[in-house]
Formats: structure tokens, sequence, C-alpha cells
């Protein structure tokens, strides 16, 4: 392959070789971004350190492999700053070694738009793969690589400081059927990911965005109640400063915010499917709808780079788990997805020391919120673990992933007082449920739906107001954590 024509690299700005003349406006566009080298613990270069970034080259690479590029906008500014290296590690791969927006641009869209034109025309030249490496704990430059369709994959540079992660992301000619497989953690999710436009300019501004489920919606409250309290939570999380973005599966599409008829289409609920990781693959080929459980809701908000989640209960081990090992895909995605779930404990009908001491086993820490016990959804108490507020979450989330910890981290935070009902009076109700559970037959996915209906029923709806009074309890502690590490990011 012969040297590429980096006039097509964007259709909107003046993209051309770095030369002597470019460093002194490089060396500005870079001190306008203290944030990016304050995680690589350097100052921004000088302009004769420019000269040492355009000779740079990995190693069994030649210059004529690299393009250290600047993009100037109509009005002649310098608007960003590439570092491209083709061939590297393979022959298929262009690798991304730089890339910085003006500071004064950013929020904007701009820098996606550069992103989405470099690998439009790097497609176009045969490359399969673009390539990067970001700073771990970087939430900025993650946020912006996941929302531009790259992921994590391979183990995280150790060997170095500060740890580099891996992202890529698969490019696929548009002459060509995509024929890739699905890997529901890995590189092809892309052309999957829908983010409402709020959302995505949230995120690019660094602004709190709240991720909510779409289960408690279509298969935990009947309607036309379900579409009232949609409207409530995402008020209740706007109210905090934050905006919200409700997860579904909707056309083959990972929705990431919705609009009020898609809602309305959710909470409806005609021919909508529970969704857990499994069923993913499945729902995208086939353009069904479906509503996200906690697990799905996670991969999608990590996918997004959206960092924290409100829901009402997570799923963990259930009573009898030992014998039975049904065990939810909560626990696991906890254990590996990097978002901070802020629900009201473990929903009561589940073995609640068991699903802690699971997420003890893997590594996932449980944080309360002005409480010194784990809570027991329906209930305050359920007699088992530890609580701390929400600014020093905020910190706990910032310090876990700076440290290049992936996972999740469960936030706990208990129904209100005046809300709550009795631990032993609903464990009675959620017994008699349990014996009507297993009259019937149930088992599986539909457990628990069940066991809630049934809880609904034998409280006279006292359950369901519960519920309904826990989950936005729940969406503004979690906006409020949200602000806190905005902030914190901001502060950096």
């Amino acid at each position: 392959m012969g040297r590429l024509n980096v006039r097509k690299f964007s259709h909107s700005l003046d993209v051309r070789y770095v030369t002597e003349a470019d460093f002194r406006d490089i060396a500005a566009l870079c001190a306008g971004n203290p944030l990016y080298y304050k995680y690589y613990g350097s100052p921004a270069p000088a302009a004769e350190d420019i000269r040492a970034d355009l000779e740079a080259l990995p190693p069994g690479k030649s210059k004529r492999d690299k393009y250290y590029l600047s993009a100037y906008g109509p009005d002649g500014r310098l608007t960003a700053v590439l570092d491209l290296v083709v061939g590297y590690p393979d022959a298929e791969t262009a690798w991304i070694g730089f890339f910085m927006l003006d500071a004064g641009l950013q929020g904007r869209g701009l820098g996606s738009r550069i992103i989405s034109e470099l690998l439009e025309a790097l497609t176009g030249y045969g490359f399969r793969r673009a390539a990067l490496g970001v700073v771990s704990g970087n939430p900025q430059a993650e946020a912006f690589w996941l929302k531009n369709g790259f992921s994590f994959y391979g183990a995280p540079r150790m060997d170095r400081s500060p740890v580099i992660r891996t992202m890529e992301r698969v490019l696929n000619p548009p002459d060509k059927v995509y024929t890739h497989h699905f890997d529901i953690g890995g590189s092809h999710m892309n052309e999957y990911l829908d983010i409402k436009p709020e959302v995505r300019e949230a995120l690019e501004a660094g602004a709190p965005v709240v991720a909510l489920e779409s289960t408690i919606l279509s298969h935990g409250m009947p309607w036309p109640e379900n579409l009232d309290f949609a409207a409530k939570v995402e008020e209740v999380v706007r109210a905090e400063g934050a905006v919200p973005a409700t997860m579904a599966i909707m056309g083959g599409k990972l929705k990431v915010g919705l609009s009020e008829a898609d809602l309305e289409v959710m909470c409806r609920a005609e021919g909508v499917g529970k969704v857990s990781r499994r069923d993913v693959p499945v729902y995208i080929a086939s353009g069904r709808n479906g509503a996200t459980t906690v697990a799905t809701t996670m991969l999608i908000a990590n996918m997004a780079g959206v960092r924290v989640f409100a829901t009402g209960g997570i799923g963990g081990v259930h009573r009898h788990g030992e014998d039975t090992m049904d065990i939810s895909a909560d626990l696991q995605e906890l254990a590996h997805t990097s978002v901070a779930v802020v629900c009201a404990g473990a929903k009561q009908i589940l073995d609640i020391g068991r699903t802690l001491e699971y997420l003890e086993t893997m590594g996932v820490p449980v944080i309360g919120v002005g409480t010194d016990e784990f809570p027991a959804f329906y209930c305050r108490r359920s007699g088992d673990y530890a609580a701390k507020d929400e600014a020093e979450i905020a910190a706990i989330l910032k310090a876990k992933w700076a440290l290049g910890m992936d996972g999740g981290v469960l936030i706990a935070n208990p129904i209100a007082e005046a809300d709550g009902l009795d631990f032993d009076y609903m464990e009675g109700i959620i017994n008699v449920a349990l014996e009507a559970a297993d009259a019937a037959g149930v088992h599986g996915k539909d457990i628990t739906p069940f066991l809630l209906a049934k809880v609904k029923e034998l409280t006279g709806g006292e359950s369901f107001e519960t519920n309904v009074q826990l989950a936005l309890n729940n969406a503004r502690c979690a906006a409020r954590i949200a602000a806190a590490l905005c902030e914190l990011k901001k502060a950096e």
C-alpha cells in the first residue's frame, strides 16, 4: 500500500502533515488540555518537544507508516492533532497513537465527527481495525472512545506507569455484509448502539448521566402506572442536575436514552421480552423489543460510558440456591462491568446473606448510604452490611477505576423510613409467595416477576407503592453520586 491521501481524512477540515511551523500551535493546543497530561503524570509538551513526537515510532515501523497530522478549521485555527501509525500492530490495523481536540471546541460533537470521518477513510483503504491505548482510569477518554464504538480488549499494560488499556474498533466496508461474530463483551458493538442526542451531549461535556433499566417498566409495574413512574423517575434525575438514560433493546439497537414514544412502547409491554445478558444477541438479530435487566443495563451503560445506574433492587442468590443453583446474572455483571449500581439492596425474596457472600467472593465493594446495615428492598434492614455517605462513594468510585480495578460497585440505599415496610411482616408475605410459586411450578427468569406480583397481591398493593418510592429514592441518590463524580473529575 502506498501513502494515504490525508486530505480524505476529513470532509470539513484541512488535514495536513505537521511541519515545524505548526509546533507552537500544537504546544498551545496541548497546554489547553492539562487534565489529559495529569493522568499521564507529565506536563504538556513544549514546542521543542513536538519534534520528538513527530519522530517517535513503534517497534518495526518506519517513517513511511507514520502520519503526524494537524487539522485546521475554515477560520485557519488549529482544531485537532492526530498521530496515526498504519499497519500496527498488524497489517490490517491502524493505530491512533494520539488524538487531541482544542479544549474550547469540546462537547460539541466535533471530536466524534473527526474520528468518524477518519475511520471512514481507513475503511476505504481496507483496514479492518483501528486501535489505541488509553490511560487506565481516565474517564473522559474512556467515555469518548466507547461512545465512538471502541471497546477494551486484552490485558492492561501493567509493565509501565501509568497503566495503559488497549481499545479497538472493527471496521467493516460499507459494501460488505457484516459477517463478524457478535461478541457481547468485545469490540463489535458500535453499529448496534443508539445513544439519544441529549445523553451523547452530556457525556461529551462531562456532565452527570444516570442509567435506568426498563424491566421495571415492562415487567415490574402495570400500565398505565408504569408510564407515570417513567416520567417521575426521569424528573427526579433531572432535578438533581443529571441526565436520565433509560436503556432498552428496540429494533435491533441497544438504546441509551428513550424518547416519550419509546417509553410508551416499553410500558405497554406488548411483545416486550425480559432480556438478560445471554438474550442480547437473539433480540438484536431478531429486531425484537426487550426490556433490560440490571445485568443488561450495566452492559449497555458501560459501552456508552455511563458510570452510575439506579435500579430498585438487584437480583442475587435465590433461597435454596445451594440446591437449585438459581443465581442472578446481576452478580456476575457486577463482578466484571465497571458501573456503580444504586439499589435498595437485594430483593427480599432472595437469600440476602448468600448474595452478600457471593459478592464478597467476586470482589465487589458493597457500600451503604446512611445505613450500617444492608437493606432488604421493601425494608430498611436485613442484618447484614456497612455504610458510607454519597461524597465518599464518589471518591471510592474514582479511586477504584483509577487503579485499573475493573468491575462494578454495589451502592445500597435504604428506602426512607416513612416508606419502608416491617421486615418480619414482609418475611411472612414472601414465604407465602414462595409456596405459591413452588405449587405453580414457576422457576428461572419467571420466578422474580411472579413473586413480585404475588407480594403485591398479598399486601393489597402496599408493596407496589413501596417499590415506586424506593426506585425514585435510588434515582435521586444515583444522580447525586454521578454529579459528585463529575465534580471530582473537574477538580483534577
